[in-house]
């Protein structure tokens, strides 16, 4: 509904090497698992991994604004107060 606060999780067609990540291999691997672990705490990582797995989105090129998937989180009202 409108003015309804929502959590989403955005997957952004990047990936470590590509010029526009500038994360090193640790950042990289320490933000992954940070979004795992939150999404686990909060019982949503089926979700998670079904919205994923079930998505037609594709890379957008680069011309294209904000590439990427977007996946409104079914989370407790706490937890979107939280963030």
């Amino acid at each position: 509904a409108l003015g309804e606060k929502r959590l989403y999780l955005i997957v952004q067609w990047k990936y470590l090497g590509k010029k526009n990540l500038n994360l090193s291999m640790e950042e990289y691997v320490a933000e992954s698992d940070a979004v795992a672990e939150l999404v686990t705490e909060w019982g949503i990582a089926n979700m998670v991994k079904n919205a994923i797995r079930e998505s037609t989105a594709k890379p957008k090129t680069m011309t294209q604004q904000f590439p990427g998937l977007f996946i409104p989180l079914e989370v407790d009202e706490r937890i979107v107060e939280t963030w």
